[in-house]
């Protein structure tokens, strides 16, 4: 009766943990794109490509955004043996809870990642398309 009461503040704080993250990664995308504009033009001038600092920051968001959740999974699989124990102590007499993650829960989480990734790559390109070459090379904001 408890969880089932806790489980709607627990899908809220989930979701606005979930809204964090989010705006974490497009943020870290926006500050990545933002961090040396004018190496980036000089790189595409030198014969880099105009697209190879983009690849490399995109890359770099891609890495972050499976690292995080491969370590959020490791995370859940090795709290998964403790469930019984962290979720309902008890005295023996309540029947032993299980740590479940139905399919459901694992599609939502598939779709905030893709979700992060185009907050993401929207952002770099929103802030890599703000200055035009001569703001860039002058230092103007």
């Amino acid at each position: 009766m408890a969880a089932a009461q806790a489980r709607r503040y627990q899908v809220a704080l989930g979701l606005v943990f979930g809204a964090v993250g989010l705006a974490a990664v497009a943020l870290a995308a926006v500050r990545l794109t933002r961090r040396s504009p004018a190496a980036d033009r000089m790189l595409a001038w030198t014969g880099a490509g105009r697209h190879a600092p983009a690849r490399a920051r995109t890359v770099e968001v891609a890495v972050v955004l499976a690292l995080s959740c491969a370590l959020s999974a490791l995370s859940l699989l090795a709290l998964r043996p403790l469930a019984h124990l962290l979720l309902e102590p008890g005295d023996g007499r309540t029947p032993e809870a299980v740590l479940a993650l139905p399919g459901s829960v694992l599609l939502v989480a598939a779709g905030w990642l893709a979700l992060a990734a185009v907050a993401a790559a929207a952002g770099m390109v929103l802030a890599a398309s703000s200055q035009s070459t001569v703001e860039v090379l002058r230092g103007e904001d």
